[in-house]
């Protein structure tokens, strides 16, 4: 009798240690597309934009979606991987205003309407600029990534995005 309690438990636990290891390689969702929260703790994204050329850009975007966080943004940081970036969520669609203090690397800041189609574009802006960039034209997103990428992939006003807030 206990021989067959041992070998129920050892079965339970490998069972129970199998399902942890499978959910922990699926992000632990049944779609696969959640995924971990970033080293800054924020939750992340999955950003596409479709381009000039009908390609398919993704991005891994960490989520900025109150104050706080839209305040620091990319603020300190010194580097960050060439698909990676920052979205910023507001609750409406206004004029958006962003500025480089404390951000120590170069970024491409594209503005994106509430029907996720990019309005605006300030390519490049300079590490430590404290003169704030204004969208021409209402925005809802802002999607941060590193200075040159919108140059370097054609993508322009007008192109769509696709992602989950």
């Amino acid at each position: 009798m206990k021989t067959r309690s041992i070998k129920t438990f050892l079965f339970c636990v490998i069972v129970a240690s199998l399902t942890f290891v499978a959910n922990c390689g699926s992000g632990g969702s049944s779609s696969g597309n959640s995924l971990s929260p970033s080293p800054a703790g924020l939750p992340r994204t999955h950003v596409v934009i479709v381009n000039d050329n009908d390609l398919r850009l993704q991005i891994i975007a960490e989520i900025a979606s109150t104050s706080e966080q839209h305040s620091l943004g990319l603020m300190y940081r010194t580097s960050m991987e060439a698909n990676e970036g920052m979205l910023f969520v507001f609750d409406s669609e206004r004029p958006l205003s962003f500025w480089m203090k404390n951000t120590l690397i170069p970024l491409d800041m594209i503005f994106i309407d509430s029907d996720k189609r990019i309005v605006d574009i300030n390519h490049d802006a300079q590490p430590e600029n404290t003169v704030p960039f204004a969208s021409s034209s209402p925005a809802r997103y802002v999607l941060e990534v590193n200075g040159g990428y919108c140059v370097e992939h054609n993508i322009n006003i007008g192109n769509l995005l696709e992602f989950d807030e």
